[in-house]
């Protein structure tokens, strides 16, 4: 049990070890008096006085030992150099890459500096290096590795910490001078800048990223970038040697059972397209490369031929989807990362795509980015190829294809031992440089020799490698399109058998629904309208054909249609005449 006593010896032992180093002596001698009076009064001994000063003294020197020392005045921090004037005049360099963040600001010398998010866009994306922003139909992004990349507001914050400092003028609180301090990039502010960042004349307009030169109006693309052509590549010296170009073309393929010339001259007149898509003024067919059994080599002239020639690597593959929404995605997906070229592989053996109509023969492609809810226009710059076995499709597709056939000449080609290339894409590697000189030299020949053709809807294509194939010696090219067309368009062919028919068991005068209907069901045409149970439905389905082709040539004669009450009337007009489409040679143009 602690006594009184106790108490106060614990106390006084307190008094001493709770003081200062300072006033430690002057605390031990008055608890010492205090100490010698209970002493004398036989409260305590003279050895619990002692103990008391001793205890105590110890506690007291360790906990001056565990104290920190009094912390030091701080200095006056530094801060950045400071520079009045280092925002500069809109859209000027200045030595230090500083910007002023916007709000107002006391510089060193007392001046006032009000910044405006306009005036503080301009300056960061001035002070931004030339060469590190890219925009493509409005969306800011970055090339790399040969590759465009958008970018995100957030992405741009790391651009702009890395390519300049942002700062505030601010009061030290000790030196109460104005310091320069630095600031990190804020969401809100790289936002406004992602914003205008497109319209800036720092920024670079981008259509095209290509892995080899293309020509343009003012010759050949350097390696970099020039008037919105990104060369991703090197100097290639063109050959101009026409005789030596066919051999080494014909090298190239020989390893690929082409079943007709033509078809042979059709690829080479896709491969020299990526070359003159700059100076073509409108679309580019899809060029269908096709067999009738797989393995064959079709996903082999893409990639380890075109795929390693023109892009350096193989061609990316895409389904082509099943919905037309979800493929009009795709495509939008595709330009706005700056795409070269695309393959379509394995198509369906019935093509009908709306979607896919509208991207061949656009100039102009518009769609909805993911992420945004806008429209965006892309110019439509790729080259489309797609694979197939035996494809058919609507007359829509099939008149935009330029077909290339092979033909093999056994049941297992994929079991073929002989090649004179056997690592083909390693010899399209080691001879890329040669094989892009060829292209190129062919190119600028066909420049200097232009002549015209009729493809329509694709005359301008037609006309830049017409010319092409006509100084190469490609004479078969595009020979075989009208007889594929024909093949390939089912409905039209049944749309021939069924007016055939009409004319022997009708003739040309008018006549109603109910009497054609027998005709086109004798003659076996039309698949999906006989896929109807009934015959009523079969004549709605027949009659809607019908007026879907109204006006339309058919062998010599239109399609027409005519009311008599409500009820519709069908004939066949006979027509004055063919046309004449053909080749129609024009003035030579001197290729600057």
């Amino acid at each position: 049990m602690t006594t009184i006593r106790d108490r106060l010896l614990k106390k006084m032992q307190r008094q001493i070890a709770e003081s200062t180093t300072d006033d430690l002596e002057k605390t031990i001698g008055l608890t010492r008096f205090h100490l010698a009076l209970l002493v004398n009064d036989k409260h305590i001994t003279q050895e619990d006085a002692d103990e008391v000063i001793r205890s105590g003294s110890e506690l007291c020197l360790l906990a001056a030992r565990r104290t920190k020392p009094e912390k030091e005045k701080r200095k006056p921090r530094l801060s950045m150099k400071p520079e009045a004037e280092s925002i500069g005049p809109d859209g000027v360099q200045t030595k230090q890459n500083i910007v002023l963040i916007p709000g107002k600001h006391t510089t060193s010398d007392g001046e006032l500096v009000e910044i405006g998010m306009a005036r503080f866009t301009n300056a960061v994306l001035a002070k931004i290096p030339e060469g590190t922003l890219y925009q493509r139909a409005g969306i800011l992004g970055q090339v790399q590795d040969g590759k465009f990349h958008p970018i995100s507001p957030s992405a741009l914050r790391f651009i702009i910490d890395n390519s300049l400092r942002l700062a505030s003028w601010h009061r030290d609180r000790e030196s109460q001078a104005q310091v320069l301090d630095f600031e990190h990039c804020i969401a809100d502010w790289a936002g406004v800048v992602h914003s205008m960042a497109g319209r800036h004349a720092q920024t670079r307009e981008l259509r095209l990223i290509v892995n080899h030169p293309v020509c343009t109006a003012d010759g050949v693309s350097p390696p970099g970038y020039h008037k919105g052509i990104y060369h991703h590549g090197e100097v290639i010296i063109p050959n101009m040697d026409i005789a030596a170009c066919s051999a080494i073309l014909d090298d190239l393929v020989i390893d690929f059972p082409f079943a007709e010339r033509a078809d042979k001259h059709n690829y080479f007149g896709l491969l020299v397209t990526p070359f003159l898509r700059l100076l073509i003024d409108g679309p580019v067919p899809m060029h269908m490369i096709m067999s009738s059994i797989e393995r064959t080599g079709k996903t082999k002239l893409v990639d380890d031929v075109f795929g390693r020639i023109v892009l350096g690597g193989p061609c990316p593959a895409m389904q082509l989807s099943a919905s037309d929404e979800e493929r009009d995605k795709r495509f939008t997906a595709l330009l706005s990362r700056c795409a070269e070229a695309v393959h379509f592989d394995n198509l369906n053996d019935f093509i009908d795509s709306a979607a896919l109509c509208s991207f061949i023969t656009a100039r102009t492609y518009s769609g909805r980015v993911l992420g945004r809810s806008e429209i965006t226009d892309f110019p439509q710059d790729l080259t489309i190829i797609g694979t197939a076995n035996n494809p058919k499709g609507t007359g829509e597709i099939v008149k935009r294809c330029v077909p290339i056939v092979l033909r093999p000449d056994r049941e297992d080609p994929q079991n073929r031992s002989e090649f004179a290339h056997p690592d083909l894409a390693a010899y399209v590697a080691e001879n890329r440089q040669r094989i892009l000189g060829v292209l190129l030299g062919l190119c600028l020949h066909g420049l200097q020799n232009r002549r015209r053709y009729i493809f329509g809807g694709f005359e301008s294509w037609a006309s830049l490698v017409g010319s092409v194939a006509h100084v190469a010696g490609w004479e078969a090219w595009r020979t075989n399109a009208e007889a594929w067309s024909v093949e390939a368009d089912q409905e039209t062919l049944d749309l021939r058998a069924f007016v055939d028919a009409w004319l022997k068991k009708l003739g040309i005068c008018s006549v109603p629904l109910s009497l054609l209907h027998p005709v086109a069901r004798d003659a076996n045409v039309f698949p999906k309208v006989f896929s109807k149970p009934t015959e009523r439905g079969q004549l709605t389905s027949l009659g809607f054909l019908l007026a879907k082709h109204v006006n339309r040539p058919v062998f010599r004669h239109r399609i027409g249609r005519s009311m008599q009450g409500n009820n519709a009337l069908y004939y066949l007009e006979p027509l004055k005449g063919p046309e004449g489409p053909g080749e129609v040679p024009v003035e030579n143009t001197e290729y600057l």
